[in-house]
């Protein structure tokens, strides 16, 4: 009996310890499945995030997390810690919400990491009139690791500080061919863009709608006058001197009262076609240049010149056989232009009995002793060299 007692004992403080642990366990499980099925409660709208103490944040602060959208309009942005936001960990939710026109740029350290900031992200057309677009960073965002879907037409191109860049800006980075210019408003800054620094890159020279020029023929954006000149055009036959066509008309514009404008041609000098290409200087009464007053479009006739005929035949000469060599250096041409001289040079001769062409090679020089054979259709005859 006392060994049957002794048993039942030990049997029941083991089910009483199985019991325990069931219990404990039980209540962890549901205790855990509650904290795992209830939703995260919602920040409450009172706290006073224009007053946190993001400074005093450790490394591993979870930026992702902070509710810009929250943030008070009088939230002081310059107490943020802005050099110090691992950007690139910003989900993209929360991109769309930061108050990027208060990021105080100004005063952003040098070594600040502009290259983290996620400009393909920036929603430039929803940011204010009073954003400090002269406060951006321009010269350092990082354009060429930008994707090809960065919304480029939402930049705001038309406040670029252009002439207040320094002279490392990384012009050659920057999407100029994405840059929407018809879209952007007349009053642009275009004196402003530094177009010197982009003639080796998407431009030579600034795009043809840089101006836009109303019906009085002044540029409404520079307030220079549009002038549109075409230089005449010629064709002729080689007269012994280059072709030229000193004339224009004005297809487009006016000059303003006292201005005189000179135009200065090029010439065709060799048989062929070219522009009539001349360039055009403008000057008040006092012999001032005033071109910049003006923007001046040129557009070039043609110049063709045609060869001339020559002919040119060598001297003919007759003996009887006497041993010595006969040669006959004489000729006769035909349309040699004025001023025009034949440099000959004579390579028939006859010794023996018999009958030969009196041969030459000729080179014909200008006044001023310019080969100028190639404008010549020359016609070259020789006469002939007898020995009897």
């Amino acid at each position: 009996m006392p060994k049957r007692s002794s048993f039942l004992y030990f049997f029941g403080i083991l089910i009483l310890l199985v019991f325990a642990v069931v219990t404990v366990l039980g209540y962890d499980i549901v205790t855990h499945a509650n904290v795992v099925e209830k939703p995260r409660p919602d920040l409450p709208d009172g706290i006073p995030w224009n007053r946190v103490p993001w400074r005093e944040f450790p490394e591993d602060f979870p930026w992702d997390a902070v509710p810009w959208e929250r943030f008070p309009s009088d939230t002081d942005w310059e107490t943020l810690p802005w050099t110090e936001i691992p950007w690139e960990k910003i989900p993209e939710s929360s991109v769309d919400v930061i108050p990027w026109e208060s990021v105080p740029w100004e005063e952003l350290p040098e070594d600040f990491p502009y290259d983290s900031l996620p400009w393909e992200d920036v929603p430039w057309e929803e940011l204010p009139e009073t954003t400090p677009w002269k406060g951006v960073p321009w010269e350092d965002v990082p354009w060429e690791e930008l994707p090809e879907t960065t919304p480029w037409k939402e930049v705001p191109w038309a406040d670029v500080p252009w002439k207040d860049l320094p002279d490392d800006t990384p012009w050659s980075e920057v999407p100029w061919g994405q840059i929407p210019w018809k879209e952007l408003p007349e009053d642009y800054p275009w004196a402003e863009v530094p177009w010197d620094d982009l003639e080796h890159y998407a431009w030579v020279e600034p795009p043809e709608h840089i101006h836009m020029f109303a019906a009085d023929g002044y540029c409404t954006i520079c307030k220079r006058v549009r002038l549109i000149l075409r230089s005449g055009s010629a064709e002729a036959e080689y007269a012994g001197a280059p072709l030229s066509a000193e004339h224009f008309t004005v297809e487009a514009g006016f000059l303003l009262p006292g201005h005189t404008l000179t135009a200065h041609y090029a010439s065709l000098p060799l048989v062929g076609s070219a522009d009539n290409v001349f360039t055009v200087s403008i000057t008040d009464a006092e012999g001032e240049d005033v071109g910049d007053r003006y923007v001046v479009e040129l557009h070039f006739g043609m110049l063709t010149l045609a060869h001339r005929k020559l002919t040119i035949t060598t001297g003919s000469a007759e003996k009887t056989y006497d041993g010595a060599t006969l040669t006959a250096h004489s000729f006769e041409e035909s349309g040699l232009a004025a001023g025009d001289r034949i440099d000959i040079s004579y390579t028939g001769a006859q010794t023996a009995r018999g009958t030969s062409d009196n041969t030459a090679t000729v080179r014909i020089f200008n006044a001023e002793n310019v080969d100028v054979t190639q404008n010549y259709e020359i016609d070259l005859r020789f006469g002939t060299l007898s020995v009897n």
